[in-house]
């Protein structure tokens, strides 16, 4: 299992704090390694048929964004050991269950130094089946590898009917990341194409398009999914999820105190 992790959000601003995402071997009840100590992360997923794991990080209207970034999963197999692992024998490209929690203080025991480079993630692992080490590349080009502090912000959101805006690497407030890919090759249509989904709050959700081995060459903002502040009401995105239906992809954005949204898109966009 990977495990997102955060802290409370009020007691660490603009203070450095340790809440180390975990990979959980359930069949030894092990921790086999701690990553992202200084992740505010809220959201994690498996792509790259199960070679590489994304973490979104931020999440909250009112504070900085963090990046959201790409670790390998780098895996040994013991020997003798003939069990089913992270990687054995599936080729799906969906995002694989994850569990989230709080953590108001986490301990640096174990072997995590809590350092605010991603990249020196502490290999903790079990037997050395599995390790997690960040990617090159990453999901952008100029992508951040380095978690900071984060402060207060206006989370006024600005409205892309003013100003299409798509947010700065590094700098999202990030709810949910999603994989999920289009088959066109099967339909005749072309290659397939694996995208990302990533829906922040108060600033404009995304639809990151990857091919092969590279930074995302496309992104595709959804206009309007923002959200929407002022002295009454807040209303922000919490989550999404995608459909595909024929020809059309479906993207469907659950809002904090508004209505959902259903975006409708031919799969030519892609």
């Amino acid at each position: 299992l990977i495990i997102a992790t955060r802290t409370r959000w009020g007691p660490n601003v603009g203070a450095e704090f340790e809440a180390p995402c975990l990979v959980y071997d359930y069949r030894r009840d092990e921790i086999v390694q701690r990553f992202a100590s200084t992740g505010q992360t809220v959201s994690v997923a498996v792509l790259d048929n199960e070679s590489r794991v994304l973490v979104g990080a931020g999440g909250q209207a009112s504070y900085t964004g963090q990046p959201n970034l790409l670790f390998d999963v780098h895996y040994k197999e013991e020997e003798g050991d003939r069990r089913p692992r992270f990687l054995r024998g599936s080729k799906s490209r969906k995002s694989k269950s994850s569990k989230s929690s709080k953590n108001s203080k986490s301990s640096k025991k174990d072997g995590d130094s809590g350092s605010t480079k991603a990249g020196k993630s502490q290999k903790q692992t079990a037997d050395g089946t599995l390790s997690l080490q960040l990617s090159h590349p990453q999901l952008t080009r100029g992508m951040p590898l380095d978690y900071t502090v984060y402060d207060f912000v206006d989370p006024v959101p600005v409205s892309s009917q003013e100003y299409f805006v798509v947010p700065s690497p590094g700098k999202t407030k990030t709810r949910q990341v999603l994989p999920f890919a289009i088959d066109k090759s099967a339909r005749g249509h072309g290659n397939d194409v694996d995208l990302v989904l990533e829906v922040n709050s108060a600033q404009t959700c995304n639809i990151y398009y990857r091919a092969g081995d590279e930074p995302a060459s496309k992104v595709l903002p959804l206009p309007g999914s923002e959200g929407f502040r002022n002295e009454d009401t807040s209303i922000y995105a919490r989550a999404g999820d995608t459909l595909l239906v024929g020809d059309r992809l479906y993207v469907i954005i659950a809002h904090f105190n508004g209505n959902n949204t259903v975006y409708s898109f031919s799969t030519e966009v892609f």
